[in-house]
């Protein structure tokens, strides 16, 4: 079969604020494979880390798919991990080599190996950012577009922002700042650490109170490490509880190694 090549084009580098020179652009992928299983959603079960440990690396980001035009976060249909099965993406060991294999269709296809079926013949590792919904962290990316994600427990692989327009399903990586910003809620990433509320974002700002873990923080505006946030306590969940009190102010929501201090509301009972 003949080769499938992707067009080259030029690419907004919107993480970085900056277009890729020719002298970026990745090798070509690897042959299109010969047979291509029918597409598959992936096996739930198979599915691990949806609820990262606090002291798991979650990167800069993470690689989903494109949210619609209209702002809305929901992908109905391909919501979960069902996106995978639209999806197909060159990966390779290391920037600039030759590709070891595709992501396609909801399968992992290295040449001269049996398809593998995502979350049925190998488990996989996304994370749950949004209700509903699973995401890959992205670790590390390039200035030349060049970014590594993780997809197993201890797995990572490289691709190329030139791809995420390959398939049906138009991909992007989301820093966790964005992410953040349309975040109706969020929450501590260690259970039972309490965290500063201060009168603005800086270290050396008066204290205002301690969040406790058990708080109801709504993000309302992010700077650099920090956001300002409305803190309701005490409460359960999403629902302030008799006699609570709110008061706004700044927390750190990373660290100076731009490590995650807290992560996303996701009880399905909260609007």
């Amino acid at each position: 079969m003949a080769l499938r090549t992707i067009a080259v084009r030029p690419l907004l580098l919107a993480l970085l604020g900056s277009m890729l020179s020719a002298s970026s652009l990745p090798a070509l992928p690897p042959a299109w494979p010969v047979a291509v299983p029918v597409p598959i959603d992936p096996q739930p079960s198979g599915i691990t880390g949806l609820t990262p440990t606090p002291a798991e690396d979650l990167g800069l980001g993470h690689l989903r798919p494109l949210l619609p035009p209209s702002g809305s976060t929901s992908l109905g249909p391909l919501g979960d991990a069902h996106w995978l099965a639209q999806v197909t993406l060159p990966v390779y060991a290391q920037p600039g080599e030759v590709a070891w294999g595709w992501l396609i269709h909801g399968w992992l296809i290295i040449a001269g190996q049996p398809p593998i079926a995502l979350g049925r013949d190998a488990s996989f590792a996304m994370v749950q950012a949004d209700p509903g919904f699973y995401s890959f962290p992205v670790l590390e990316m390039r200035s030349d577009g060049w970014f590594r994600f993780r997809y197993t427990a201890a797995g990572t692989a490289w691709t190329h922002l030139k791809y995420l327009r390959g398939s049906s399903l138009a991909l992007t990586v989301e820093p966790w700042a964005e992410q953040l910003r349309r975040s109706p809620r969020i929450q501590m990433r260690k259970p039972g650490l309490s965290q500063g509320l201060r009168t603005n974002p800086e270290e050396s700002s008066p204290l205002r109170s301690l969040v406790s873990a058990s708080s109801l923080i709504e993000p309302l505006q992010v700077e650099g490490n920090w956001v300002r946030v409305r803190v309701t306590e005490p409460a359960q969940g999403c629902h302030p509880l008799p006699g609570s009190t709110s008061d706004e102010g700044w927390l750190k929501w990373q660290d100076d190694q731009q490590r995650l201090l807290i992560w996303f509301g996701l009880d399905p009972a909260c609007p």
